[in-house]
């Protein structure tokens, strides 16, 4: 849950530990209002599943609620959008590894490390100032996804050696 990271790295540290211990008891308390089954190979029943879906969107809209400003910003990015900032991290290399689309404690560190770059204050969510400052200062290189082409690493630009496989029918 998108707004549940934002909440997670709220301004507020010691807000932190509260909100992850009250995230715990309630993902605890779904197994039982949810009567989700014990064993995680057996299917969950269309009742569990559709309560699941209904406590979910209902702490979504709860987290939206304590958002503000930057996070709350944040929270609304698209899928897309927060793929394409972990890149730009990746490009100027504040942030090593694949992007995800999830801003975890690595992305973060990443985020307050640009903001220091560019003279900015520290801070754990970018304004919409520091993302259009971070999207126009990385290097635009092509990347062909993994999942757009199977056999194909994220790293593969256009033009650069394919595997055989691909073109062999395999």
């Amino acid at each position: 849950m998108l707004h549940s990271w934002a909440l997670r790295f709220s301004p507020d540290p010691s807000e932190r530990e509260a909100f992850s211990s009250e995230e715990t008891e309630w993902l605890k308390s779904l197994e039982q209002r949810c009567a989700l089954p014990a064993r995680t190979e057996v299917p969950m029943p269309p009742q569990a599943r559709a309560c699941v879906l209904d406590a979910y969107t209902t702490r979504a809209a709860k987290y939206a609620a304590r958002l503000k400003g930057d996070a709350l910003a944040e929270a609304n990015l698209s899928p897309q959008e927060r793929f394409e900032i972990q890149e730009s991290l990746v490009a100027l290399g504040f942030l090593d590894g694949e992007p995800d689309g999830e801003f975890g404690p690595i992305t973060r560190r990443a985020i307050r490390s640009f903001l220091a770059s560019i003279g900015m204050p520290e801070a754990e969510f970018l304004s919409a100032d520091a993302r259009q400052t971070l999207s126009r200062s990385a290097p635009k290189i092509p990347v062909v996804r993994q999942n757009s082409f199977p056999g194909l690493s994220r790293q593969s630009a256009p033009g650069s050696q394919r595997p055989a496989a691909l073109f062999d029918g395999q």
